[in-house]
């Protein structure tokens, strides 16, 4: 049992609290983003395996809170003296910087969550968590055929942000761009992309109703052999764990990315990685990878992406390991 030092006393009035004390404060269901939102009417993080406690003397850690980034932008004060009190304490600081951010934090003694990262960049006091994905509930599998369909729903009609020459780091969109031509290029394959002009995850910018979105979007992944998952604003992809919710092969281009609980979860025995850097053989490796399969093989990879979302990606799931990793680190 992990134990995290908190007071409802040092809450900040300028931001939310942060998803793991939703078991013990109550969920945030925030309107403007229905699907995150959507997430946690179903789901939480496990409270069997961790608890607060308002004694100092009996925490393992100090908890933040808020996450690091909103504190940083709109209540920098709080931040400050927050990580100053945490010294005097003399205990680590637990800090949720999940987001899409993947600056470093120097706060000393700390341990952090994140979503965003790269590879080479990497600290050891750094944990990976997935990002937070709906559970769909069991999917139906699909049956191997001769030509790969590979869906795609989302933001990507920005075609002036087009590069000949791209790094890890480049913006997402960009890279989502040259893969979607680069597949829609590639004869003998079917792309069944519905490409959208605004972020449809907030309501601030979808264009659209949100459940008919929400429902294209659902139906896109369930009615494609391969689901393109590409990073966002920040080097990770939601759409790839709501594509292990659907029990779909996930086609991944790697921009160094870091995935959680890697020690344990081979994510190459269910997802198709191709580099940032091969983008232009995206639609061949594809083709190549679904000829190479069996009728076997396709609904295995089916089987083991929807395992791995609901053994260990699936947020409640996910708390076991993550305390583990927490532990490990203090």
């Amino acid at each position: 049992m992990l134990r995290l030092f908190t007071s409802k006393v040092d809450i900040s009035s300028k931001a939310s609290y942060i998803p793991l004390l939703f078991p013990f404060w109550g969920p945030i269901l925030k309107e403007t983003i229905p699907y995150l939102s959507g997430v946690f009417k179903k789901t939480s993080f496990d409270k069997n395996y961790y608890r607060l406690t308002e004694k100092l003397s009996e925490a393992d850690c100090v908890l933040l809170l808020h996450n690091y980034w909103t504190l940083k932008k709109y209540d920098p004060d709080y931040l400050k003296n927050f990580i100053h009190q945490a010294r005097v304490l003399k205990k680590p600081v637990l800090i949720d910087a999940t987001g899409d951010c993947a600056d470093e934090i120097p706060v000393k003694n700390s341990i952090i969550l994140r979503n965003s990262v790269y590879k080479k960049d990497l600290k050891s006091n750094e944990i990976v968590i997935p990002a937070y994905a709906e559970d769909f509930g069991k999917p139906i599998p699909r049956k191997l055929s001769p030509v790969p369909v590979i869906g795609f729903t989302g933001w990507s009609k920005a075609d002036f942000f087009r590069s000949l020459y791209i790094t890890e780091k480049t913006p997402g969109l960009v890279i989502r761009n040259l893969a979607i031509k680069y597949l829609n290029n590639t004869v003998g394959i079917k792309t069944n992309f519905i490409l959208r002009g605004s972020y449809s995850g907030h309501l601030k910018t979808i264009s659209g109703d949100v459940k008919k979105y929400r429902t294209e979007f659902v139906n896109n992944i369930m009615d494609s052999d391969y689901t393109l998952c590409v990073k966002g604003g920040g080097n990770f992809s939601v759409r790839l764990y709501e594509t292990l919710s659907l029990g779909r092969i996930p086609l991944v281009v790697d921009t160094d990315n870091v995935f959680p609980l890697e020690e344990k979860i081979n994510y190459r025995e269910f997802c198709l990685f191709v580099s940032y850097k091969n983008l232009d053989k995206t639609g061949r490796l594809l083709l190549d990878y679904h000829r190479s399969l069996s009728i076997n093989d396709f609904l295995g990879k089916q089987q083991q992406a929807r395992e791995a979302f609901e053994k260990y990606l699936r947020i409640d799931s996910f708390t076991k390991y993550l305390v583990d990793e927490i532990k490990s680190r203090i």
